[in-house]
């Protein structure tokens, strides 16, 4: 794959299709317009996000509900988590880094709802039952045995 080149991953879109949503915040790529981001977009793009991380987060922990036979492989667990996440990361991401070097009262105020709501999601995600036991799975396997790299992490 070229660098710089991303492969879709089919509920992929579904996630990320921010098309028509007016939050520099929730840009899902290229450069970050900072100049264009203000105090009233924080909270909405963490809800946003959230809700994408949360439903990427509940479609891989269904891969252990009963009954459900889908291969786990990089691809569909710690892939999926990555890209089930990223638009949260890089959003919050974004609005810790203005709140350190551009703050002002209303700015530290959306900071302050959007981290306790971040906080909860991240802190989380290790008692989610069914991620928990997605992963424990997947460590079983021969994909995860066999990873190299960045990826045996």
């Amino acid at each position: 794959m070229k660098p710089g080149v991303r492969r879709r991953v089919a509920w992929m879109p579904a996630l990320c299709d921010l098309r028509g949503v007016d939050n520099p915040l929730l840009a899902p790529r290229g450069d970050i317009a900072f100049d264009k981001i203000r105090p009233e977009h924080v909270v909405p793009a963490i809800d946003a996000a959230l809700e994408r991380a949360t439903s990427g987060v509940e479609a891989i922990a269904a891969l252990s509900a009963p009954g459900v036979e889908a291969p786990l492989t990089y691809d569909t667990v710690l892939g999926a988590l990555d890209r089930a996440t990223h638009l949260l990361e890089r959003s919050f991401a974004v609005v810790e880094h203005l709140e350190g070097v551009a703050t002002s009262p209303a700015l530290r105020e959306a900071y302050g709802a959007a981290q306790e709501k971040t906080s909860a999601f991240w802190s989380g995600l290790p008692l989610h039952e069914g991620l928990f036991a997605v992963l424990t799975r997947y460590a079983e396997t021969d994909d995860a045995k066999a990873l190299t790299g960045i990826r045996r992490r």
